[in-house]
């Protein structure tokens, strides 16, 4: 197996990582070994989530997973919670080198079945151009990961160096929306009994921070077909693309309109 002969990529599948912790100095981020467990990624918990012993840290478990999906190749991805567009430079620098070693480490002995993306500090974009060259070029990653929002329009000029870095590199820029409020907010997840089928996982979603993270795919979307061609990856996309074109008459072959197919062209 190869990833040029996969037949099945799964090019959305985020890792977290043990080396990382801590390593953005007072944001985190933190794992407990309470029950429940929390991740605290600055002022912001996610609460009964099990990272560790499962496909998410477990790079074993996530291959055995991956057969059982009948997935051939996994591209990994930093955890959209740890961004950390908004800390101060040098913790977000340091997360993002320690981070982007640590999944070099995960997939290096693994490269018939994984690959990875690299996390980005867009705090400081010369330094934002500078890792990037080194994920790929020297790590051997496919492309990088920001979030939505990194502090600029995205159609900033000012980023316009960090863009044709990428293009230089010849690889894809991941836009992944993060959690409305990721400094601030607390997202709850209840574990609750099925019979004997042991712990399923509840999420319990305000409606609000739904449509805060929709409204950061469309923006994001809309800005950047304004803006021209680019080669990107940006997720999640396909619901709210339902939620969008809900309203627009559909014929029996589907949406018309030539912005619909533009849009649907670059989305996976």
């Amino acid at each position: 197996m190869s990833l040029l002969t996969a037949e099945s990529i799964d090019v959305h599948a985020h890792a977290v990582l043990d080396e990382t912790m801590g390593q953005a100095g007072e944001h985190g981020p933190e794992l407990t070994t309470e029950t429940p467990p929390r991740f605290r990624a600055g002022k912001y918990e996610l609460i009964g989530v099990k990272y560790r012993g499962s496909p998410f840290m477990d790079p074993d478990l996530r291959i055995s997973s991956m057969d059982a999906a009948g997935i051939d190749y996994q591209v990994l991805s930093p955890n959209p919670l740890t961004y950390f567009h908004f800390i101060d430079p040098q913790s977000a620098q340091n997360y993002c080198r320690v981070h982007n070693d640590a999944l070099a480490s995960v997939v290096s002995g693994r490269s018939e079945r994984l690959g990875a993306f690299a996390a980005i500090p867009m705090q400081d974009i010369g330094f934002a151009i500078e890792e990037s060259q080194r994920a790929v070029e020297e790590l051997g990653f496919f492309g990088v990961y920001i979030g939505t929002d990194v502090g600029l329009k995205l159609n900033d000029s000012k980023l316009d160096p960090f863009y044709e870095c990428l293009t230089d590199l010849d690889v894809p820029l991941f836009i992944h929306p993060a959690p409305a409020s990721i400094m601030f907010g607390v997202l709850f997840f209840v574990a609750r009994r099925r019979g004997n089928k042991g712990f399923s996982l509840k999420g319990v979603v305000v409606y609000r921070a739904t449509l805060a993270i929709r409204k950061q795919i469309g923006w994001t979307l809309v800005v950047l077909l304004a803006t021209g061609p680019i080669f990107l990856l940006l997720a999640p996309v396909n619901e709210w693309l339902q939620t969008f074109f809900s309203w627009m008459p559909a014929t029996d072959e589907g949406y018309d309109g030539e912005f619909s197919t533009s849009v649907i062209a670059i989305t996976f």
